[in-house]
């Protein structure tokens, strides 16, 4: 079709400019034609429509999306962090060096055969080398491999070296791993980075999926389904209009001939120039939500302004049976906001945890095994050492704090109880939101079937009436009527597909399962998640 068009323009530009030229300047038309048939075909590139399925969209906005690229940056934060915390169970070398520490201080000494101060003037350097090897363990303890070398001068002395080389042993007992307690919360927040992009993601572009009572109320409008079908019910709403002020204007040119042939009052036919004038204003109108629900959606998705795309004329009508018991399964399964109170209460649970830990009995075992040395000559140090060894066995018992802490814990302990409830709550909300909002389905498809019938017959209707209207069987009124009643049918059968859409949109938002095309769209969501962790890690 676009071919067509362009080549009828190209002979009909090309006829009118032959007509500008004189004779004598026949030679420049061939330059001139190429010149402009490289500018037609450059235009009809430039403009050529692009078909954006919602899928399509859906990529399109996301890819575009801040809300997402932001929640995506906490993904990896909070994946990184969860990654430190498990490192905190491996191995680590550690030096440290001291080149040098030089010290220079006055210091005051009793002479007690003068019975006066005498004062000193001493001068330190030292030099110090010590590199640690810790392995900590899942019991909250820590194995170390140390040793220790330095060298200290005194002005006036000699110089020493000093070598020392131990194994140290620290565990705590009788207290909560704080460890393992770190490790958890790190995972708790990574889970939950995960489900705030998961969120993010479907409300993005599902949104809550909220069924309007009629056309452009009720829905939430920053997703991208509120707008792709707000273009497709306008643009469908478009057509109908166009194509019934077609078919009054068509009655129209009957009613002319009828009213010249004086076989219809005046009255009946300025009825027809009323109702022609009306259907041409909704066609003006439907026009305006067309172009402001396209702008619309450019603008949620980050389309370039001036690309020229369509959606699909039609959207597949398919009556789902919904198994109710495995869509509520799917929900409490899969709902983002029960998730996240589930989260929210073993954090709670670790909170009372450490809350405990401030005042519990408690204790700490370390020692120390190792060699030491001290000499004056640096190869020395390394002959003969000397064996040391220490243990320490410490404990901790709160005895008195008015009862601050154990109020504390009570007060934890409330809160933990008060996200329980919120809990169960959640899961009879989810529940019976579910069960509603497929009974609803079920109602819109029983009602799609009832004026799918409608529209069929009303089309049929509608044939029948012009003929008779045409040979005089019937009046004015009754063929408007047929006409009104087959616009009404239209409009109702697309609305009421829509709303069969948002519907399924609502479910999906509820189960994070597409019923359509029968996809987890949580499992689809987290594979995406781990490529996005796993290209983080390079």
């Amino acid at each position: 079709m676009i071919k067509y068009i362009s080549d009828k323009c190209f002979l009909l530009l090309i006829n009118q400019m032959n007509r500008l030229f004189d004779l004598k300047y026949s030679h420049c038309i061939p330059l001139f034609t190429i010149l402009l048939l490289f500018t037609v075909f450059s235009d009809l590139e430039a403009q050529q429509t692009r078909l954006l399925t919602f899928e399509d969209l859906a990529e399109i906005t996301i890819d575009n999306s801040f809300t997402i690229k932001n929640v995506e940056l906490n993904l990896k934060r909070r994946y990184f962090g969860y990654h430190a915390a498990l490192a905190g169970l491996k191995s680590r070398v550690d030096l440290q060096l001291t080149a040098p520490e030089f010290n220079q201080k006055v210091t005051e000494q009793y002479n007690s055969e003068t019975q006066l101060s005498d004062f000193y003037d001493t001068k330190t350097d030292k030099y110090e080398a010590e590199l640690s090897i810790t392995q900590p363990f899942w019991t909250n303890g820590k194995l170390s491999a140390n040793m220790n070398m330095d060298r200290f001068n005194q002005s006036g002395s000699d110089t020493d070296y000093t070598t020392r080389m131990f194994f140290k042993l620290d565990q705590p007992i009788f207290t909560s791993n704080e460890l393992r307690r770190n490790i958890y919360e790190t995972q708790l927040r990574l889970e939950g980075a995960k489900i705030e992009y998961v969120r993010s993601r479907v409300f993005l572009i599902f949104g809550n999926g909220i069924v309007r009572e009629r056309w452009g109320r009720g829905r939430n409008r920053n997703t991208l389904s509120h707008n792709f079908y707000s273009l497709f019910e306008a643009n469908k709403l478009h057509e109908v209009n166009t194509d019934n002020a077609a078919l009054i204007s068509g009655l129209r040119d009957i009613a002319v001939q009828k009213y010249n042939a004086q076989s219809i009052s005046e009255r009946e036919f300025l009825q027809f120039e009323v109702e022609m004038n009306n259907s041409q204003d909704r066609v003006y109108s439907s026009d305006t939500e067309k172009d402001k629900a396209k702008r619309a959606l450019i603008q949620f998705t980050g389309l370039d302004s001036k690309e020229e795309f369509e959606i699909p004329d039609e959207l597949e009508y398919i009556p789902i049976n919904i198994d109710e018991e495995y869509a509520v399964q799917e929900g409490l399964n899969n709902n983002t906001g029960i998730r996240d109170i589930k989260i929210e209460i073993e954090e709670d649970s670790l909170w009372i945890e450490e809350i405990k830990s401030w005042s519990e009995f408690k204790g700490n075992l370390s020692g120390t095994l190792g060699l030491d040395k001290t000499a004056q000559v640096f190869s020395d140090q390394f002959n003969e050492f000397d064996q040391s060894q220490s243990f320490n066995l410490s404990f901790f018992a709160p005895v008195w704090d008015w009862g601050r802490n154990g109020f504390r814990v009570e007060s934890a302990e409330i809160q933990l109880e008060a996200t329980k409830r919120d809990l169960q709550n959640d899961i009879s909300d989810t529940k019976r939101q579910i069960m509603a909002n497929i009974n609803t389905i079920n109602n819109m498809k029983r009602r799609i079937e009832i004026v799918s019938r409608a529209r069929e017959i009303s089309k049929k209707v509608i044939d029948i009436a012009i003929a008779e209207f045409r040979n005089d069987k019937i009046s004015t009124e009754d063929v408007l009527l047929a006409v009104n009643k087959n616009y009404e049918a239209e409009v109702e059968y697309i609305r009421l597909i829509v709303d069969y859409k948002n519907s399924l949109v609502r479910l999906t938002n509820q189960t994070q399962y597409d019923f359509e095309r029968g996809i987890r769209i949580r499992a689809e969501i987290e594979k995406k998640i781990e490529t996005l962790l796993a290209e983080s890690e390079h």
